[in-house]
């Protein structure tokens, strides 16, 4: 058939969901702190992101950024 191609993933970091503050922004408890998240899907997602519901985020490594994970 072809050649096996495999993604690179970051690590990811478990978090608990805390409450989503705006479109593209949450807060998530890591390790015992509040922590602001980059939300990069702007849909509502209310099915999904209910508070101390468990979520893996993406360390974000931009120096710009505002917030540290995805």
């Amino acid at each position: 058939m072809g050649e096996t191609i495999l993604m690179q993933l970051p690590k990811l970091i478990r978090g608990y969901f805390l409450k989503r503050d705006n479109r593209f922004r949450a807060t998530v408890l890591i390790g015992g702190r509040e922590t602001s998240t980059h939300v990069p899907n702007s849909g509502r997602l209310a099915d999904l992101l209910n508070p101390h519901r468990p979520v893996w985020l993406a360390p974000g490594a931009a120096p710009h950024r505002k917030t540290a994970y995805d």
